[in-house]
């Protein structure tokens, strides 16, 4: 078992969001009669009442700003033997997988770890010995 480091991989445009807390965004509100009545007994309210407002408010919550995120991944020397083998993984369902090149197979490998990862895409380098 060798677990020295063979390929550094990166994935990029994950979506994260960083919540800022100076950015407090406020929203007004109003309750009626009707909103009330239907939250206590699940009918809806009859009659021109049902409209009057019995309370308004102001909601505060904070901004969430969504930022695009990378995650780095690093592969042993033993994954990348099983990623270049010619042992034909069971989500790949083509027949020509013996005849795919090692870097091919590699990269089919690391496509498939990125779209786990919710990337768009990735690069990757693989280090020499």
């Amino acid at each position: 078992m060798n677990n020295q480091i063979k390929i550094l991989l990166t994935i990029n445009g994950i979506n994260g969001g960083v919540l800022h807390i100076s950015n407090r965004a406020k929203v007004p509100f109003a309750l009626t009669k009707a909103d009330i009545h239907f939250q206590n007994t699940g009918k809806f309210y009859k009659g021109k009442d049902g409209n009057k407002i019995v309370r308004r408010g102001v909601r505060k919550y904070y901004a969430y700003e969504v930022v695009p995120c990378t995650k780095s991944i690093k592969l042993t020397y033993d994954a990348y033997d099983y990623m270049t083998s010619t042992e034909m993984p069971s989500w790949y369902h083509k027949k020509d997988w013996r005849r795919l090149t090692p870097i091919q197979r590699l990269e089919l490998h690391l496509q498939r770890t990125c779209d786990a990862n919710n990337g768009t895409h990735f690069n990757y380098s693989i280090l020499e010995d």
